[in-house]
């Protein structure tokens, strides 16, 4: 319950177990540094395919889609979230903001097969990438804005719909078997808009480099049969 919440998401992030829905009130910016780890939440607990974790933002009652921010520039931490599981993570993050990394947003570098959903998350004014992370990231109906590298920077089998990625130095690049649905992408500077391998889709999207120097709209790199 409210009353009995806990107070901070590094707390949180260390109670919870596979199967376990944390919601987050967005009563206050979250910049409270989870100990020496560089960051406001660092994850070690994974879920399972059919137990995910799940963390979820509202405003006044769960289920709102208030957003929440986690702020890792007040305190001049590397990202607002880390994961340090070395296989699959099986989490999912509703209403989120992760804002203010002098690294990533959201650096999930440290996973190799992550199974992350992303629902309604922005990824903003970070110095590095808006995301980053290995295979398996789904990211519906989010933004990637302002960062100073990659809007989204992901490995294979990974999906974004209904997303925008825009006025970052690069767009969305993804590995291979990848799928880019619905989105709109434009004005990410002198990186590509989209990039992405072999056996990848993008369907009804619409692309702009804003006639900027040196970006390429789509581009298909490494591999053939996209």
């Amino acid at each position: 319950s409210e009353g009995d919440a806990w107070q901070t998401l590094a707390h949180a992030a260390d109670q919870v177990a596979a199967g376990d829905k944390v919601y987050i009130k967005a009563s206050a910016s979250y910049v409270v540094e989870d100990g020496s780890n560089d960051c406001v939440m660092y994850i070690t607990t994974a879920g399972t395919g059919t137990s995910k974790i799940v963390f979820e933002g509202y405003t006044t009652s769960p289920g709102d889609g208030g957003q929440v921010t986690i702020d890792a520039s007040t305190n001049t931490l590397a990202s607002a979230v880390i994961t340090a599981i070395g296989g699959f993570t099986h989490h999912v993050y509703k209403n989120f903001r992760f804002t203010g990394g002098s690294g990533d947003g959201f650096d999930g570098n440290g996973t190799t097969n992550t199974f992350i959903w992303f629902e309604n998350c922005r990824f903003d004014n970070n110095s590095g990438c808006g995301l980053q992370m290995g295979s398996y990231a789904v990211c519906i109906k989010c933004t990637f804005d302002n960062n100073s590298l990659i809007g989204v920077d992901t490995g294979d089998y990974c999906q974004f719909v209904l997303c925008a990625v825009y006025n970052n130095v690069g767009g969305i690049d993804c590995a291979a078997v990848c799928v880019v649905v619905f989105c709109l992408v434009y004005n990410n500077s002198t990186g590509d808009q989209i990039s992405v391998d072999r056996n990848s889709t993008v369907i009804n999207c619409s692309i702009d480099g804003n006639n900027q120097a040196n970006t390429i709209a789509l581009k298909q790199d490494g591999g053939s049969y996209c």
